[in-house]
């Protein structure tokens, strides 16, 4: 716990008097001797008067809710913060919607960062749109720690970021407002003065949970206020790549992906140092099996053009798990062994890799393809098999590194 007033650490910001539970308490002061005020007022306050203080930008409120609200936590995030963030994104996400559908209403082609090219109406993919807006939330947050730590690992033995994403998403409660605009008809005006509003309140609670002046805190939020125009470029930008070179596009994204998700593995599983040699091999074969994984799925629309509708997902679903899976891990284990230059071993490693694979992978896998095959569009159901493949990948690299027993 801290004094609100000062930030300084202080042992309980309250005592209780008289039977447990009665009531009969005495706030506690700081033992600062420059600031010896009452460590926390709120704790005899409703809760309204702290959204009011949140709301005026008053630092007392933040400390308040970040440091003496909640028991203390090593990492994490508390459930309730995450279901706040769940809501923000889907109120951003909605006016996201609604902005893209009547600016396509007037002008069609101007909608192309989510223009689905076997639609009429591009803007019904809502999921895409949320997409956009976690991953827009994402590089703000990845943006901040990054910079964190860039400036204050020096000064700080141990930097809390889970207070840090805490703190961002507390200053973010102005994106609640979001509401009105889907209860009555306000113009997209009003969205860009909230926009506003939660900057200057990541500004407040940034300055107070890094307790550094004004002026890093502006630079820290302006890095974060320019990182949903880097991901709208970013995803323009990976859409025309999608249309005009399909099959390069997923080839460079798997072996990207390939690339982060194995040093992941070997640093963060592992704790190893990198094997260059072994990332290379993975990200080669990202760029191969992408292509695959493309031709595949037009193998699979042939094969489930008479199909009924209702029933092609399911379809597609269980021939991919039936004929494809065990496919494309009996490459994957072949070319691992090629790539060492021990073909010899391919027989031994598929017999003892290939079935626990497979057993995994069904755990996985088969929601994630009726999924992809359900919800996703054609031209991104590569991508979101490289993402699910991201993590899934970690597991391979796991597997594949363990010594073959005789």
């Amino acid at each position: 716990m801290i004094c609100i007033e000062c930030g300084r650490s202080v042992n309980d910001v309250y005592k209780e008097f008289g039977k447990s539970g009665s009531g009969n308490i005495r706030l506690t002061r700081c033992n600062n001797p420059n600031c010896l005020q009452i460590a926390d007022k709120y704790v005899e306050y409703d809760f309204i008067i702290v959204f009011l203080d949140l709301f005026l930008h008053k630092p007392q409120a933040y400390r308040h809710l970040l440091f003496n609200r909640q028991p203390y936590r090593d990492f994490g995030i508390p459930i309730q913060y995450i279901k706040v963030l769940v809501v923000y994104i889907f109120f951003e996400s909605y006016i996201k919607w609604l902005r893209l559908k009547e600016n396509f209403d007037v002008h069609p082609k101007s909608a192309f960062l989510y223009y689905d090219w076997q639609d009429d109406v591009p803007y019904d993919r809502y999921w895409f749109i949320f997409l956009t807006a976690v991953a827009e939330f994402g590089i703000y947050v990845l943006s901040i720690m990054l910079l964190v730590r860039l400036i204050y690992s020096s000064r700080y033995a141990i930097i809390k970021y889970n207070y840090l994403v805490m703190s961002i998403i507390l200053s973010s409660f102005g994106k609640g407002f979001l509401i009105l605009m889907i209860i009555w008809d306000y113009p997209f005006s009003f969205n860009e003065i909230l926009n506003l509003f939660v900057l200057s309140s990541n500004l407040i609670a940034i300055k107070v949970f890094l307790e550094t002046t004004t002026f890093k805190a502006i630079c820290f939020v302006n890095t974060m206020g320019k990182s949903s125009l880097t991901v709208t470029d970013i995803q323009r930008w990976y859409m025309a790549r999608l249309k005009s070179k399909p099959i390069l596009t997923k080839a460079v994204t798997s072996a990207a992906l390939s690339l982060i998700g194995n040093i992941i593995a070997q640093k963060g599983i592992e704790r190893r140092s990198i094997d260059w040699n072994r990332v290379l091999k993975f990200t080669v074969w990202g760029s191969i099996s992408s292509p695959m994984v493309h031709f595949w799925h037009k193998i699979l629309d042939v094969v489930t053009k008479n199909v009924p509708e209702k029933y092609k997902s399911w379809v597609k679903m269980i021939i991919d798990q039936l004929v494809f899976a065990p496919f494309i891990n009996i490459a994957f284990y072949s070319f691992l062994a090629i790539a060492d230059g021990k073909p010899n071993s391919i027989l031994i490693k598929l017999y003892f890799d290939l079935i626990p694979t497979l057993k995994a992978s069904w755990k996985v896998w088969p929601l994630a393809q009726y999924i992809n095959f359900t919800f996703i569009p054609p031209q991104l159901q590569v991508l979101f098999g490289n993402i699910v493949g991201f993590l899934w990948g970690i597991y391979l690299t796991v597997l594949s590194s363990k010594k073959i027993k005789n």
